[in-house]
Formats: structure tokens, sequence, C-alpha cells
């Protein structure tokens, strides 16, 4: 991951309108069937409006379904 590298759209949504900086950002190149190749910008958000610090929650089991989503990842073609 590149955690302090600020894509454009993490950059803008933070300094413009107050988000929250994300935790983590992923460069991802594809190879489409027909060759091509598509870089995705990746950035990984917590979601604080769900996540729940709760006596005993600790951390989800990776099959439990209800447990709380507190993740939000933004992935779009890079420019």
């Amino acid at each position: 991951g590149r955690p302090t590298d600020l894509s454009p759209k993490a950059f803008l949504k933070h300094y413009l309108l107050g988000h929250p900086l994300p935790f983590d950002r992923h460069d991802w190149t594809v190879q489409r069937a027909d060759g091509t190749q598509v870089r995705y910008v990746i950035d990984y958000y917590h979601d604080d409006a769900v996540a729940r610090e709760e006596d005993g929650s600790g951390l989800p089991d990776m099959h439990d379904h209800d447990s709380v989503k507190s993740l939000l990842v933004d992935v779009r073609p890079a420019a």
C-alpha cells in the first residue's frame, strides 16, 4: 500500500469537503481479456458512522456476516 500518498480525489475530499483521510491506498493494474491494461486507484477508509467500540465487541470473525461493516473502499480507474 501507499498510505501516505494521497490520490487526487482523496486530497480534494479531505481538504475541500472535510472528509476523513484514507488509511491506505493501492494502485492495481488489471490486464483485460483483450490484452489492454487498466490502472485502478483504491482508497480505503474507516467508516466511523457504523464502527462500534462496545466492550467485548473485539474483532469480527472472518465468516461473521452480521459483523460491523466499518470499511469503505473507493475504487476507480486512474485518470
